[in-house]
């Protein structure tokens, strides 16, 4: 699965004569595209971290989440504080975070309400959760879902950024007394209980604890305490009026900038939400500097005027966390999609089909990086695995089969520096792809040998009774041995195909008329884009010649003969690795399907075999978009003669209706350092034709 770059257009809507455009026109959305925090830019939008946020809503599932057992826990809020003695009681509402077919849900049930002043009683009246659709004696659900954040400015300490949602209802402290931003109950909250629940601790390692100065109040000269260092803190006033970071520099702008919606969750807690008008749907928000006294915070109306006046123990005002990240700190989700499919890929394989050690490396490295995921991992520890994953599929050493028969004869083989003669009809197998493979043929008395015949290629690879050849897939080779004083009439297409071979004695021929051979010649083979096919020989007594003892070749010919276009051709690689592609196209007529590879091949490239390997079965066992074709025991090959140079390789197969089919095009190669190496083709899978 690729990931693209998603560009978000912000769309302004000016709502009166005062508002400014807040962001970058162009800003990205950078959760599908991991880069270093520095290269962000103000209005930029990126992942990271997840929180309670949307309410499920499907039936099915929240069958499923109420029949799951959970331990609920107390939010522990407060009502009827009392600041003398700092005693006070709790809201019975309670949660809990369930795990669900791999997603995380947080379960909230509200037995009692949540006042929006913690010194006031629990009732329909002193709260905001009946308007928002949240009442009491009931369990909501709520998924985690990845945190939002805008880049506010890109600084020489690192990186400045806010959450775009309002992700919770909290009071900027839990008493009604005069305090700042270091003693207030929010900041512990945010750089506690949020801060644990949000991130983990590879996420975590993102963030840089800062220090920062809390400034006073600039209009009633009100101090705002000690400066202090934290992992997460609320946007000062000076920060809601900085035309730097994207907002209107007049604090009495209804600046869009400032208006933000929150989560359902944080409506579940008690958030106001404006019911009506322009700004219906806005909330309002906490900022960190003291309002007209240390008994009041300053705010964010859900117009988007900043304001000073707002007792601190409200609990329905929004939380909108904010930060820094280190400069090179990763953003943005890993791209994890390619180790994903390698990991698929590899669920597909079966041992038997590959070398014992091999296989069992590849499987012992998977399993070794298991966890390595999106979300828990840097995009470096990502490719890291994925790198190693692919260099494992690239090592595994195949099992391949080797038949070789000789009728009317015998042949010697030398196999892992071993010699075995005499042999008639043998089958070996094993760990032999790359093996260097010696065959001589040895005619019985009275006959003699015409050629390596494969029987999967229905090609002749050598004339000569002695053959080496690398092994690269399954082969079958068969030793074309005849009696003496005979011939045979070849039936092959251009490529060097062999339809069939007619074999008779001299005197066999002699007694047949040109009429009669009419009887062995074969259907003429099938060729993509060509009609009329025929046999033709380049010599008019060929059956004189056949009488003789001399072999004779006829080779199809056609009325129409088209071939795929030379500007479809892939280009070469400068690597001198093989590029290739596979077509097909499917004759419903004659019920032939035939494949079609192209090759852009650097002429230093060594190449050793070429072939287009096909995986088929019955359609009723067998589904070829599970499979997925490399050159193994299982593999059904067709080769072309690699010394013919070829920019295009076709196969016809015949009988497409009883088989699903899959096939990938490859080349087999030394590579610059002598290393084997096989390059394929994309794979095309055939459902039911």
């Amino acid at each position: 699965m690729k990931k693209s770059l998603c560009i978000l257009l912000s769309v302004l809507i000016l709502l009166s004569a005062f508002m400014v455009a807040p962001f970058s026109a162009q800003a990205t959305d950078y959760q599908d595209l991991c880069i270093k925090a520095n290269q962000l830019q103000t209005g930029d939008t990126f992942r990271l971290g997840t929180y309670p946020q949307s309410r499920v809503t499907d039936e099915n599932l929240l069958t499923e989440l109420n029949n799951t057992d959970c331990t609920m826990i107390s939010y522990g809020y407060m009502k009827n504080s009392k600041a003398d003695s700092h005693t006070y009681d709790t809201v019975n509402m309670t949660y809990a975070d369930i795990e669900y077919d791999g997603e995380l849900y947080r379960k909230v049930t509200i037995n009692e309400y949540r006042p929006f002043w913690t010194s006031y009683s629990a009732s329909t009246s002193n709260t905001n959760q009946d308007e928002n659709g949240y009442t009491i004696r009931k369990s909501y659900y709520f998924k985690w879902e990845p945190i939002v954040w805008t880049v506010l400015s890109n600084e020489s300490d690192g990186v400045y950024v806010m959450s775009q949602t309002l992700l919770d209802s909290q009071p900027y402290h839990n008493y009604y007394e005069g305090i700042t931003w270091q003693g207030c109950s929010l900041r512990t909250w945010l750089n506690d209980t949020f801060y644990n629940a949000a991130f983990s601790e590879n996420e975590k390692t993102k963030i840089k604890s800062t220090y920062h100065a809390n400034e006073g109040n600039p209009y009633f000269d009100i101090s705002g305490g000690s400066n202090t260092r934290d992992n997460l803190w609320i946007l000062s006033y000076s920060d809601s009026i900085n035309s730097d970071y994207g907002f209107a520099d007049d604090y009495a702008v209804y600046d869009t900038a400032r208006q933000k919606q929150g989560s359902d969750y944080a409506k579940c807690q008690g958030l106001f939400v404006n019911s009506s008008g322009t700004y219906a749907g806005n909330s309002m928000w906490w900022l960190r500097t003291p309002g007209v006294n240390t008994v009041n915070a300053c705010g964010v109306k859900y117009d988007g005027y900043a304001y000073n006046y707002y007792y601190v123990y409200g609990t329905n005002r929004g939380i909108a966390p904010a930060f820094k990240l280190y400069p090179d700190a990763e953003v943005g989700d890993p791209d994890d999609s390619v180790l994903i499919a390698v990991r698929e890929y590899i669920t597909l394989l079966e041992a038997e089909d590959y070398s014992e050690s091999s296989y069992n490396a590849l499987m012992a490295l998977s399993e070794q990086y298991t966890d390595v995921a999106a979300g828990n991992n840097t995009q470096a520890e990502i490719d890291t695995a994925t790198a190693d994953l692919l260099n494992a599929v690239g090592a595994l050493v195949p099992y391949l089969n080797l038949t070789v028969t000789a009728e009317n004869g015998t042949y010697d083989i030398t196999l892992d520096g071993n010699t075995r003669e005499n042999l008639t009809d043998e089958a070996f197998s094993g760990e032999l792809f790359g093996e260097q493979i010696s065959l001589t043929a040895t005619p019985a008395e009275g006959y003699v040998f015409k050629g390596w015949y494969e029987t999967v290629s229905h090609r002749i690879f050598s004339t000569d009774e002695d053959y080496t050849f690398t092994l690269t897939s399954n082969t079958a080779f068969k030793a074309l041995i005849i009696p003496e004083n005979a011939a045979s009439i070849y039936f092959e297409n251009e490529s060097g195909y062999i339809k069939d071979i007619a074999t008779k004695t001299c005197t066999e021929w002699s007694n047949l008329t040109e009429s009669d051979v009419a009887a062995l010649i074969p259907e003429v083979p099938y060729r993509y884009g060509s009609t009329d096919g025929h046999w033709v020989c380049s010599q008019s007594d060929w059956l004189t010649l056949l009488q003789q003892g001399e072999d004779i070749v006829f080779t199809a010919a056609y009325t129409d003969v088209n071939r795929p276009d030379d500007a479809d051709l892939p280009p070469v690689n400068s690597n001198g690795v093989p590029n290739l592609t596979l077509t097909s196209s499917y004759d419903e007529e004659s019920n032939v399907c035939t494949y079609i590879m192209g090759a852009g091949i650097d002429e230093n490239c060594h190449i050793v075999s070429v072939g287009i390997a096909f995986y088929y079965g019955k359609p009723s066992a067998f589904a070829p978009e599970t499979v997925f074709v490399t050159l193994n025991n299982k593999m059904t090959t067709s080769k072309f003669e690699v010394s013919a140079e070829s920019n295009y390789y076709i196969v016809n197969v015949k009988k497409f209706n009883r088989y699903n089919w899959a096939a990938k095009g490859y080349v087999t190669y030394y590579d610059s350092y002598g290393v084997l190496r096989t390059a394929y083709s994309e794979q095309i899978n055939i459902l039911n034709k």
